[in-house]
């Protein structure tokens, strides 16, 4: 059921009691104490944990003790018909007011991920002694859209975790070098359910489960199928870490390129590629010890396909070749390694000189 953790203020807080907290209520059939003893009331100053009301409250709103279970369904009701009514006189005020052209307004979920993203780059800012960017006027020019977007579903224990659950992960982003930004699709309290792994689904998100865990094998079989992760953690640090690594599979890849060999060419010779003296086939080789590294045929150690550049005098004369042959005494192999020597052919490439240096890189 909704466990709710609150700090009595004043008054006497007894197991059995009609309560009611914003728009909902019930009657505490469990009161216990932070050790998770069983407690039979509570005084002033002291932290509790309650079980029995209907349906989740927000965090922060005030709990009230009432008279019976009845009193506090009918409070509770009347709260939720007051807030309909505001919202609906709210919403007729702004159909009535005149304005020039229609505006859009982003609103829920969506506007509290936008608060809590300004307000961890305005900390992030003052933290690093950056003047805050100000907002430019109608009309004016606007900063471009961020370039990568990683959509994250946030589940945890308690609704006051949630909202520091995702100021955390906003932070995280804020502080990448990168021009990333946290999209909180979905956020709720308790266990990861088939809903929360049909909406990662549809929008490519991991799911955060902070301080629950999913037990349900339906569900945990619905994620494998999908590929959803589900990253559990109790631990924010470690949900951190966790976060960060996520948001790395968001960023494009960058191109980095690894000198896995260097050898020197020796001498030039040709080659009879397929032995018969009837149209003979002559590659043009290149006889090379390894100085470096090792020399591939097709794919390095790691599995990245190599390539080759002729060097001469400090200057490329051949680059990005693919290697057509490489040949250790008569024999065809696909590796050579440092001290070897070596005969080396190159794709659409025979004008080898003794002296240049030849370069496997990756």
């Amino acid at each position: 059921g909704v466990v709710v953790d609150c700090i009595v203020r004043w008054g006497k807080l007894k197991a059995g009691d009609a309560v009611v907290t914003g728009t909902t209520g019930g009657k505490i059939r469990i009161l216990n104490g932070v050790d998770g003893k069983k407690m039979d009331e509570a005084l002033p100053s002291t932290p509790v944990r309650i079980i029995g009301l209907k349906s989740l409250p927000r965090a922060g709103d005030d709990l009230f003790c009432v008279s019976s279970e009845a009193v506090a369904k009918d409070i509770a009701s009347r709260k939720a018909l007051h807030h309909a009514d505001e919202y609906a006189r709210g919403a007729r005020r702004a159909s009535l007011d005149a304005v020039p052209e229609p505006e859009l307004q982003v609103t829920g979920g969506a506007a509290r991920l936008a608060s809590t993203q300004k307000r961890v780059r305005e900390r992030f800012d003052r933290k690093n002694g950056v003047e805050p960017a100000e907002e430019k006027e109608e009309g004016g020019a606007t900063a471009a859209p961020l370039a990568i977007r990683a959509p994250v579903v946030v589940k945890a224990d308690a609704d006051g975790t949630l909202l520091a659950v995702e100021e955390a992960l906003a932070a995280v982003a804020v502080e990448s070098s990168h021009d990333i930004e946290v999209d909180v699709v979905g956020v709720g309290v308790g266990p990861v359910t088939s809903s929360d792994v049909l909406l990662a689904t549809e929008a490519g998100a991991a799911i955060f489960a902070f301080g629950v865990r999913t037990n349900d094998r339906s569900v945990l079989s619905m994620a494998e199928r999908e590929k959803v992760q589900i990253r559990h953690h109790t631990v924010i640090y470690s949900l951190l870490d966790d976060a960060r690594k996520i948001l790395a599979g968001h960023l494009p890849s960058v191109e980095v390129e690894t000198v896995v060999g260097r050898a020197t060419v020796q001498a030039v010779f040709d080659m009879n590629v397929n032995g018969s003296k009837r149209g003979r086939m002559v590659e043009m080789v290149a006889g090379c010890r390894v100085n470096y590294g090792s020399l591939f045929l097709e794919k390095d150690g790691k599995g990245t396909a190599s390539n080759y550049r002729v060097i001469r005098n400090g200057e490329v004369v051949c680059e990005a070749a693919t290697a057509m042959s490489i040949r250790k005494f008569k024999d065809e192999v696909k590796e050579v390694n440092q001290g070897d020597e070596c005969g080396v052919g190159l794709r659409g490439y025979a004008e080898f000189e003794e002296g240049d240096v030849i370069e496997c890189f990756s």
